[in-house]
């Protein structure tokens, strides 16, 4: 759109395309805003993932701490596992 007002523009015959330029530029904000709000996202679903990731290594490490061997302990039709069918944390 912002090729047909330049078009009529440098043809003589702009005075009257005038809504082409404006709308034109509205689209172009638009885009912007969009474009901008993609990264932004990208950026947060990253941001989540490495805050995932260190939640995790810090239970690891308080479960570690406590003496307990594993993260997760499996737990049976017949109960809590004993401790040697614990299920060693990767």
């Amino acid at each position: 759109m912002i090729g047909r007002f330049f078009y009529h523009y440098l043809m003589g015959m702009g005075d009257g395309n005038v809504q082409s330029l404006v709308l034109s530029g509205a689209l172009l904000a638009l885009s912007g805003i969009f474009l901008m709000s993609g990264f932004l996202a990208e950026l947060i679903s990253v941001n989540r993932m490495l805050l995932e990731e260190i939640r995790v290594r810090q239970l690891q490490l308080e479960l570690d701490s406590r003496g307990s061997p594993t993260m997760f302990r499996k737990v049976t039709s017949e109960g809590a596992a004993t401790p040697n069918q614990v299920k060693t944390a990767s």
